[in-house]
């Protein structure tokens, strides 16, 4: 309640103080009334597309106190100076009010994602509330107290009073970094309220350029500020635009006395949706766009046509434009409120968020075209979890429990920890739940079956997998300094779903035109793997007692069934599989007159070519035989560490073994959604790179080659290269 109150009296007061400066200016400002708009909006539009670049460098605490004096100073030279005055100084006073709500506004609303959707609907009634005020304050002090309307400035003071009592006092656990700041932690409208104390600022090291906060400001433009400005034009449009225009009811003594009737029409009607638009939680602003465009429409073809002048329907219209209207900007707010809560980061104040300390390059740096990696001294602060994001972890646990862990598990025997153990695990330790909330809202993303958001659900669920991963990352790294028998299974299993959830962004479609090509990510995918098994083989006992005692019993037993089960490749893949076996003896040959430098890294090259055939051999035969899946995954940790450093360098032979691995892996994406079209776009880019023959590799004449990279695109379903020609 104290969070709805403070919002409230904070919007209300940003809606009156600049109204009362403009009122008391306008009729002693010698300029057309379209110009004197201009002096009142262009400030206020400036403030807030720059405002973001530079708030978080100022305190929450002086945020208040910087926009109160302003409005001080308003106050006072609007009182000290007679009517007859020079107008620039009038117009100062009025771009120095427009600038001070304008700051206000982006501050207070920056500070709802700690306050969430009270806070907002709190902020909604106190500006609608203002609105109303402002609708029939110059008709009641002109026309009923016979007064002037800069008479009023003085209320200035007490307006400016009640924002300061509203931020200082009666919000809960507001965010202010003054010195000795006590936090009431048990004030219930703010969860973890003490973790609040601190000003962002002081936990950055460095902000981010201005050349990535507008690449990130270009991404807002779209889903948010392209409706907010839809919706404030044709407002603007309805009132006071055509008002003006409109015929003038018979039982309207004076024009000024109809359009304040019109005016509260409009506001009340505001007032209402800004009040009530939440309780109905709209996932669209269509309806509020047609209410509001419908209504201006009528009223603009009456001004025109003079249709009609019943009272009555007028002021019907009027408040379904002004009703649309704050429909709009409640519910655009509101989806800014649940978007951003997700992200990682502290600086989330409309969307300009640091590095997630995931990289270089971390994941939401490449997400949002950043120029370059800002870490923090010190993990983020855990932000309170809003009502959306407890609903969203829900969904995702359970998806895990009946749908996602399905996809990891090698027998049947692996299903009950993977479902049940897991689970637990997750509960006491943040990475592995984070990562597995990660894991599963990837599955929606590209499986379906979204709950919680159905809009463009591939692309919010992509999305909130990449702020989960994000966090669990940085606390894995954490863990990774301390691995023991006690969390040695823990760490496996999150190092295994790192693989997975690598190997799913690359199939979304959100992060498409940002994604690194498959070289690099196999290399990166590659690296991870082996991070596996290199925990696997430090610490094995540990891995296959308790919880994976079951299964290990059981994949001894299937191991021995293996070895008893004749194999079942086709013949196309046994030929396949004897020319990698030419190119590869080919490639092991040395050239005679090597120094023995030259051999002994020689020695090393064949030993790595020999040892990662004889993987790939038997991730194919293993698989033939049908007696557990997944083997293609062992092929990194089978084939070892040279390999990798061949494949990192491009090695054209280790390139040529990879394109065997996708066949592998476009298998396994038959009946694994994250591995997914992964192999297959494996094999069509590396082979398009290794069809051309390198006159420093004679293997790659060998006609054994082509053969090669022809079978690998006919096996995962790709067209034949052009220019393909069949060897006699």
């Amino acid at each position: 309640m104290l969070t709805y109150l403070g919002f409230a009296i904070l919007g209300l007061v940003n809606a009156i103080v600049p109204f009362i400066v403009h009122s008391a200016n306008y009729l002693i400002i010698p300029y057309p009334r379209w110009i004197v708009l201009l002096i009142e909006t262009l400030p206020a539009l400036a403030t807030k597309l720059l405002m973001p670049h530079i708030l978080h460098r100022v305190p929450y605490w002086m945020r208040p106190l910087t926009i109160g004096a302003g409005w001080i100073i308003v106050a006072i030279v609007t009182n000290v100076t007679p009517p007859n005055i020079a107008p620039p100084l009038r117009i100062l006073t009025s771009v120095l009010g427009s600038i001070s709500a304008a700051a206000m506004e982006v501050s207070f609303l920056g500070m709802l994602r700690y306050y969430g959707r009270v806070g907002l609907a709190g902020w909604g009634a106190g500006v609608g509330a203002g609105a109303v005020f402002c609708a029939i304050l110059p008709f009641v002090l002109t026309v009923w107290l016979e007064s002037f309307l800069r008479d009023f400035i003085d209320c200035i003071y007490a307006l400016t009073g009640a924002m300061l009592v509203a931020f200082f006092v009666i919000l809960p656990g507001a965010p202010v970094n003054y010195p000795h700041a006590q936090q009431e932690a048990s004030k219930v409208d703010v969860e973890d309220a003490f973790l609040l104390a601190q000003d962002p600022v002081e936990q950055l090291s460095r902000m981010l350029s201005t050349r990535n906060r507008l690449n990130l400001t270009k991404a807002m433009i779209r889903p948010f500020m392209m409706p907010l400005f839809g919706a404030f034009a044709i407002q603007a449009l309805a009132y006071p635009g055509i008002s003006r225009a409109l015929p003038l009811p018979t039982s309207y003594t004076s024009f000024f006395s109809y359009f304040t009737t019109y005016g509260l029409a409009f506001q009340l009607g505001n007032f209402i949706s800004r009040t009530h638009t939440l309780l109905l939680r709209p996932t669209s602003t269509k309806a509020a766009f047609t209410v509001i465009g419908a209504s201006t429409f009528i009223l603009l073809a009456n001004s025109i046509f003079l249709i009609f002048s019943t009272e009555v329907f007028v002021g019907l219209l009027a408040f379904g434009a002004g009703l649309g209207g704050g429909a709009v900007y409640m519910a655009i707010l509101d989806r800014v409120l649940q978007d951003k809560s997700f992200e990682s980061g502290i600086n989330l104040e409309f969307g300009l968020q640091v590095c997630d300390e995931g990289g270089p390059p971390c994941t939401n740096c490449l997400a949002r075209n950043l120029e370059g990696c800002s870490y923090l001294t010190e993990p983020p602060t855990q932000l309170p979890a809003t009502e959306t994001r407890r609903k969203i972890e829900l969904e995702l646990m359970h998806r895990w429990t009946s749908s996602s862990y399905k996809s990891l598990a090698s027998i049947p025997e692996d299903n009950q920890w993977l479902q049940e153990d897991m689970a637990r695990w997750a509960l006491k330790h943040e990475y592995l739940l984070q990562g597995m909330f990660a894991f599963s809202a990837l599955e929606v993303a590209l499986c379906g079956g979204a709950v919680v958001v159905e809009e463009d659900y591939d692309t919010y669920y992509a999305k909130l997998a990449v702020e989960y991963y994000d966090k669990a990352s940085r606390s894995f790294r954490a863990q990774l300094e301390n691995v023991n028998s006690e969390n040695a299974q823990k760490i496996f299993m999150f190092s295994f779903l790192a693989v997975a959830v690598n190997m799913a962004l690359g199939q979304c479609s959100a992060f498409e035109e940002l994604h690194e090509g498959v070289l690099e990510r196999m290399v990166t995918l590659w690296e991870l793997l082996m991070g596996n098994a290199s925990i696997a083989n430090q610490h094995f006992d540990a891995l296959i007692s308790g919880a994976l005692s079951r299964s290990t019993e059981a994949l001894m037993l299937r191991t021995q069934l293996q070895t008893e089960t004749p194999t079942s490749l086709s013949k196309e893949t046994e030929e396949a599989l004897e020319s990698l076996s030419t190119i590869i003896n080919k490639a092991c040959e040395t050239p005679s007159g090597s120094t023995p430098n030259d051999q002994s890294e020689a020695s090393v090259r064949i030993s790595s070519y020999r040892t990662s055939f004889s993987a790939i051999q038997t991730c194919f035969v293993q698989d033939s035989k049908d007696i557990f899946k997944g083997m293609a995954i062992g092929f990194p940790a089978l084939a070892g560490r040279d390999f990798g450093l061949a494949l990192r360098s491009s090695d054209p032979m280790a390139l040529l073994l990879m394109v065997f691995w996708g066949v592998q892996l476009d298998t396994l994406g038959k009946i694994a959604w994250w591995v997914g079209t992964f192999g297959k776009k494996m094999v069509d880019e590396v082979s398009e790179m290794l069809w051309e023959p390198d006159p420093e590799f004679e293997v790659m004449d060998m006609s054994e080659w082509r053969e090669c990279i022809t079978w690998a695109r006919a096996e995962v379903g790709l067209a034949p290269i052009v220019g393909a020609t069949e060897e006699p």
